[in-house]
């Protein structure tokens, strides 16, 4: 008979290579065996948020930290640096999702969900660095503003400053790289639902508009508004949403007619090209592109890829730049387009974008060879942070 350890590496196993249901079957047999295993609870939690169960994952969720907030993710390889991740309670748009990128590397990882009342930094296990894995949000806020002041008192080194990412909200964004030469961050407004109803019987944003709640991620509440009538019906489908984000559209189509969304990870000041998505559709998804379904798609993101100058060169190039350094984070990502005019559409600038490779090797091969350059990028930046000397590559 399995034991409840097999089911947890089986679990773990396919959850890493996002075979989703199979994950689910092994870590809820795992629970079957051992009611209180908090680690069948964390593996619930990270799988039914695939498949598109917020409330039962974060029931996982719930269940395990009643139990535990600090666990231990992986140990070091001999000789290799620790790092403690500093994590909230919440789906995975919380913290940033690193589960996919440390567990092919050496570095040990420890994780440590907190809130703004933070442990004394004597009772911390044994590390080389602390990674704020928090993201900008709402309920995040008072955290990471616990997080900032708490951070003088640590003697080790700090990635991913917290009042940094504080700055990463949608509107906060849009006004401090409103003047960002060569791209278009559109100026977006956070609009209290009162206000907006008002505007129903009245004057609205100039139509085209988008429009989704303050609190929502991944375009879950994201609407395009095309005239004001359009508006209430919207509004009708959102009952109790406090604050809405508006923001004028953008009509971003390629002269092929295909909306083109472009990943983009940064490590340490560097960019690094996740993924590609194509869409005929203006609100691009990678799960909704039609990269699966043409292969000349497949080709396109390819290049990029390979190289992400084939796209971001000459002035778009010395747009990365410059948002590297003015967002000034050793971790984080954004999502964009390219105008017709060259310029770059700045959609969402965040820590939590998910770097995975799930994607299967047999139709997306070149995802498999190119990804694992921010892997690669995420464990040099940890060695040289801890001044430790990373391993020889063979």
């Amino acid at each position: 008979m399995p034991s409840p350890q097999a089911d947890l590496d089986r679990g773990r196993e396919a959850l890493v290579a996002m075979r989703i249901d199979e994950a689910v079957t092994s870590f809820e047999a795992a629970l079957r065996a051992d009611p209180g295993s908090i680690a069948a609870h964390l593996g619930l939690y990270e799988a039914y948020q695939v498949k598109g169960n917020r409330p039962l994952a974060l029931e996982h969720q719930r269940k395990a930290l009643e139990r535990q907030r600090l666990y231990v993710e992986k140990a070091p390889a001999p000789g290799a640096p620790t790092i403690l991740l500093l994590a909230i309670a919440g789906d995975w748009q919380a913290n940033v999702p690193l589960e996919y990128v440390y567990p092919s590397l050496s570095p040990g990882v420890f994780k440590l969900f907190v809130d703004e009342q933070l442990p004394n930094p004597q009772a911390l296990p044994g590390c080389d660095l602390v990674f704020n894995a928090i993201a900008q949000s709402d309920r995040a806020d008072a955290t990471l503003e616990a997080l900032a002041a708490w951070k003088p008192q640590l003697r080790i080194p700090f990635l991913n400053d917290p009042a940094k990412v504080r700055k990463l909200s949608r509107d906060g964004v849009a006004r401090d790289f409103a003047d960002l030469e060569g791209a278009l961050v559109p100026n977006t407004r956070r609009v209290p639902a009162a206000a907006l109803s008002a505007a129903v019987a009245g004057a609205t944003p100039e139509a085209p508009f988008t429009v989704r709640a303050a609190d929502s991620q991944a375009g879950e509440t994201l609407g395009r508004i095309e005239n004001p009538a359009a508006l209430a019906p919207y509004l009708a489908q959102k009952p109790g949403t406090s604050d809405y984000f508006v923001a004028p559209f953008v009509d971003y189509r390629s002269a092929d007619g295909f909306f083109r969304k472009y990943r983009i990870i940064f490590v340490d000041g560097v960019p690094f090209a996740h993924h590609l998505a194509i869409s005929r559709k203006w609100m691009v998804h990678y799960y909704n592109a039609l990269n699966d379904e043409e292969a000349w798609i497949r080709e396109e993101e390819e290049r990029f890829l390979a190289g992400i100058e084939h796209v971001f060169d000459g002035p778009r190039k010395r747009v990365l730049d410059e948002l590297a350094r003015r967002v000034g984070l050793d971790y984080f990502g954004i999502d964009c387009g390219v105008l017709p005019d060259g310029r770059v559409l700045i959609f969402e600038i965040d820590v939590a974008m998910i770097v995975h490779l799930g994607d299967p090797i047999e139709r997306y091969p070149y995802k498999h060879a190119y990804v694992p350059r921010i892997f690669d990028a995420f464990e040099r930046m940890i060695y040289a942070r801890s001044g430790r000397q990373p391993p020889v590559r063979r």
